[in-house]
């Protein structure tokens, strides 16, 4: 159960490993009204991050886990001020979330010092992971380094721009980008248009009602249930195409096209 206005931590130690290391997890919760709030901007490095939007929510609802090798228990409080940044703050009417543990000068979501040189722990993990409750009708922005990431159920414009990780998105009623560094995709119910950059990786559409533009470096396509016109500009793996409603256009580099005889406008293959 979420809490308004409130930050819970709770802290775990464990010794694991033979030069006495600490193993540090936390979790806190972090609350903020959003009445006069209309866009909603999430930047996150490592760590897995699921948004979901919910009809007649007020707020934005964030919980966190927090993972951190090297750190010990009686230092936790202090090393988080210093070296980790996760907020939830009002911005002249955009809501701002960070999660970093990165110093940056330029970066609305720096941490307040750098991370020494002679810092390490076994595995030199950092993470946090993040679950989200948001406004259903309120824009989202996401900037995401890595982990795997899940996007629902949002009445809304969505872009975001993730490094590397598995992305799921599904049930969005308005236009979506997607720039994809690298790890697999499935998008799946949405309501407008769609734009896809992505690096490398399976990339899975399915039931779109607008028109999808895919720029694809590398990785299988496969594209389902599409109302309009579709155009892929593929660098190689296979494609895979099937009841569309309009053109479709590919641009392909190397690996083969497979395409279904219910495709209802032309097909191009380049």
């Amino acid at each position: 159960m979420f809490k308004s206005l409130s930050i819970i931590s709770a802290i775990t130690l464990s010794l694991a490993t033979p030069l006495s290391l600490s193993a540090l997890e936390a979790e806190r919760e972090l609350t903020l009204d959003t009445s006069n709030i209309d866009s909603f901007m999430v930047d996150t490095g490592a760590g897995s991050l699921t948004i979901l939007g919910k009809p007649g929510l007020n707020e934005i609802q964030v919980k966190a886990r927090i993972t951190v090798d090297g750190v010990d228990q009686d230092e936790a409080e202090e090393w988080f001020a210093d070296h980790m940044n996760l907020s939830l703050t009002n911005n002249n009417g955009r809501a701002l979330f960070c999660a970093s543990f990165s110093y940056s000068s330029r970066s609305e979501c720096s941490t307040k010092k750098k991370l020494g040189g002679n810092w390490f722990g076994w595995n030199n993990e950092r993470k946090i992971d993040v679950t989200i409750l948001m406004p259903e009708k309120m824009a989202l922005d996401v900037d995401d380094g890595s982990g795997s990431t899940e996007i629902r159920d949002l009445a809304s414009k969505v872009f975001v721009d993730d490094g590397s990780g598995d992305i799921e998105i599904a049930n969005i009623s308005g236009d979506l980008k997607v720039d994809d560094g690298s790890g697999n995709l499935f998008i799946k119910n949405i309501d407008g248009d769609l734009y896809v950059d992505d690096g490398s990786g399976k990339v899975v559409i399915d039931q779109v009602t607008g028109e999808v533009e895919i720029d694809d470096g590398s990785g299988h396509i496969k594209i389902t249930n599409i109302a309009k016109k579709v155009y892929i500009d593929d660098g190689s793996g296979s494609v895979d195409a099937c009841h569309l409603g309009s053109d479709l256009t590919v641009d392909d580099g190397s690996g083969s096209v497979d395409t279904c005889d219910d495709i209802k406008g032309k097909v191009v293959i380049k």
